[in-house]
């Protein structure tokens, strides 16, 4: 059986959580934020889902989409692009969940098939709300401790021990 890997691109493809910190800060500021958060604050804002943290500190989903990077550019730049087959983004849908049922539908692949790479607790939570298996990557925002809370099916700690995973 055919199995489907869905990455998580912020952390597990493309090291951004400085590039993060900085897009954070100044939506921040365009509301007021008397000072910028660290980035242990913006790193937790993932702590379930991105748009969630960002609704917390009182910044609309729309203003957040403004900022979505192109990920094909990077996947292009960096020779990738012919094992991705599709993205879906921020622009496209912001839960995870409803990604992940997505692509259930469109790739017809039993649960047990269907793997989540994500490197926060929010990639844990989600990936197990749509009932598949989650792998957590300890290279991302999280480090192993706080991924093991969320007790991911596999935890894995360098992109070769990913790749073994599913050889």
């Amino acid at each position: 059986m055919k199995k489907l890997l869905i990455f998580d691109y912020d952390g597990v493809i493309v090291d951004s959580l400085d590039m993060m910190v900085k897009v954070v800060n100044k939506l921040c500021r365009s509301c007021n934020f008397k000072h910028n958060l660290s980035k242990e604050e913006v790193a937790a804002l993932f702590d379930v889902n991105f748009f969630e943290g960002m609704k917390k500190l009182g910044i609309d989903k729309k203003e957040v989409k403004k900022y979505s990077h192109a990920a094909m550019d990077f996947l292009k730049e960096n020779g990738l692009e012919p094992y991705v087959e599709e993205i879906i983004g921020i622009e496209k849908e912001a839960s995870k969940v409803k990604k992940v049922e997505y692509c259930k539908r469109k790739y017809n692949v039993e649960n047990e098939f269907i793997f989540y790479i994500g490197d926060t607790r929010g990639d844990m939570i989600e990936g197990k709300k749509g009932k598949i298996k989650t792998v957590a990557v300890t290279w991302g925002y999280y480090d192993r401790r706080k991924l093991e809370k969320e007790n991911p099916d596999f935890i894995v700690d360098s992109p070769n021990n990913l790749l073994n995973l599913f050889l």
